[in-house]
C-alpha cells in the first residue's frame, strides 16, 4: 500500500479538513467519524495547530446564552396590546382581580405580567406623585414668601404677574408665615388709607425741631414734643422704619440721641401712630394674629391690640391699614 504524504500519511487537504472541523468546535470523536482519522492523530493535529475544540464549544455556548438573553429582553420590552391595556387599567386604579376577570386569567398571572413591565402599584404611584407635588408646592411657597417679604402689602394678582403663575396656583401655595402681608385688591382704594410719604429732609427737620426743646432726644420724648408742639413730622415708629434705628436718624440730623425712658404717663396714640406700630410688627413677624401682636406690643411700648380694634372697628381692618402703609414704602401713588 502506498503511504500518503504529510502527517501520519495524510495529505495537506485532509489535515486542513481536520483543523477546520476542530475550529468549528466538533469533538475529537465526531472529527474521527467524519474523516476516518484516528482520534489520537486528530488530537496530535489539532494540538500542533493550536486548536482547542473544547474552548471553542464553551465560547459558542456563552454566545448562544447571551443571544437568548437578548431575545428575551427584547420580548419583555415589546408590550403587546393586551399587556398595554392591563397596564392602563392598573394605572387607572383597577385591582388585580378586576383585570383578571376582564381577561379571564388569574390575579397572580396579572401580577406577573405587570411586574414584567415594571408597573408600580397605584398607591405607590400616587405616593410618588404626591411627593413631587409637595416638593413643587414648597419650592413655590418659598418663592412667594421671598417676593411678599420684599413687597409687603401686595395683592394676589400682583404676585401672579410677578411670578408668571395663575392666581389659583398662587392661592394654593401661599405660606402661613407671610399670608398676613397680602391684601385684597379692593382694599387699595379705600379712603383715608394711603399714608403720607415723608421725604428724608422733612424727617430730619422734624427731629431737629424737637431737639430744640430737649436734648439728648429719645424717641419717646420726640413723639411727646411732636404732639404737644404740633411739629410737622412723622411718628418715631415711622422714623425707625425709614432709618432702621433712632440713633442713625439722630446722627444724620446732627442731634444727640438719648436713651429710651419709660414714664408713668398715660400714652395716647394717634391713628397714624397705631398703624405704624402695627406695620412694624407685621413686617418682622411670621403671623398677623392679635395674640402675637399683643406680646410684641408689651415689649415695644406700643398700643395694645384691643386699642387698635377700638380705633379701627376690627383687627382685620387695622391690619389692612398697616399693610397699605407697608405697601406705600415700595409703590408710587
Amino acid at each position: 500500500m502506498t503511504r500518503k504524504p504529510g502527517l501520519g500519511g495524510l495529505s495537506n487537504t485532509e489535515i486542513e479538513h481536520v483543523v477546520a472541523l476542530g475550529e468549528s468546535g466538533e469533538t475529537y470523536a465526531r472529527i474521527s467519524e467524519q474523516t476516518g482519522v484516528p482520534v489520537s492523530l486528530v488530537n496530535t493535529i489539532l494540538m500542533g495547530a493550536g486548536v482547542k475544540p473544547m474552548l471553542i464549544r464553551r465560547a459558542q455556548r456563552e454566545k448562544r446564552v447571551a443571544e437568548i438573553a437578548r431575545q428575551r429582553a427584547n420580548a419583555r420590552a415589546t408590550v403587546s396590546p393586551r399587556d398595554q391595556e392591563m397596564i392602563s387599567l392598573r394605572r387607572a386604579g383597577s385591582t388585580l382581580d378586576e383585570i383578571g376577570q376582564r381577561f379571564d386569567i388569574t390575579r397572580e398571572r396579572v401580577r406577573q405580567i405587570l411586574k414584567k413591565h415594571n408597573v408600580p402599584d397605584p398607591a405607590e404611584a400616587r405616593r410618588a406623585t404626591r411627593l413631587v407635588q409637595e416638593q413643587e408646592a414648597r419650592a413655590l411657597g418659598q418663592k412667594i414668601e421671598r417676593w411678599v417679604r420684599e413687597h409687603p402689602g401686595c395683592t394676589v394678582p400682583e404676585l401672579s404677574f410677578a411670578l408668571t403663575l395663575d392666581e389659583k396656583s398662587i392661592d394654593a401655595c401661599i405660606p402661613r408665615t407671610c399670608a398676613h402681608l397680602i391684601v385684597l385688591p379692593e382694599m387699595r382704594n379705600k379712603k383715608n388709607m394711603v399714608p403720607r410719604r415723608w421725604t428724608r429732609a422733612e424727617v430730619l427737620d422734624a427731629i431737629r425741631t424737637a431737639a430744640a426743646t430737649e436734648t439728648p432726644l429719645s424717641y419717646v420724648r420726640y413723639d411727646e414734643i411732636r404732639v404737644s408742639e404740633s411739629i410737622n413730622g412723622p411718628s418715631a415708629v415711622r422714623i425707625l422704619q425709614i432709618f432702621g434705628t433712632w440713633s442713625k436718624a439722630c446722627t444724620e440730623a446732627g442731634v444727640q440721641h438719648g436713651r429710651r425712658i419709660r414714664t408713668s404717663y398715660q400714652r395716647r396714640w394717634t391713628a397714624e401712630e397705631m398703624v405704624e406700630y402695627l406695620a412694624n410688627f407685621l413686617r418682622h413677624s411670621t403671623t398677623g394674629s392679635l395674640d402675637a401682636y399683643d406680646k410684641w406690643a408689651k415689649e415695644h411700648d406700643a398700643p395694645s391690640g384691643q386699642t387698635l380694634r377700638l380705633q379701627f372697628g376690627s383687627w382685620p381692618e387695622a391690619r389692612t391699614r398697616a399693610n397699605l402703609l407697608l405697601r406705600s414704602l415700595w409703590t408710587e401713588h
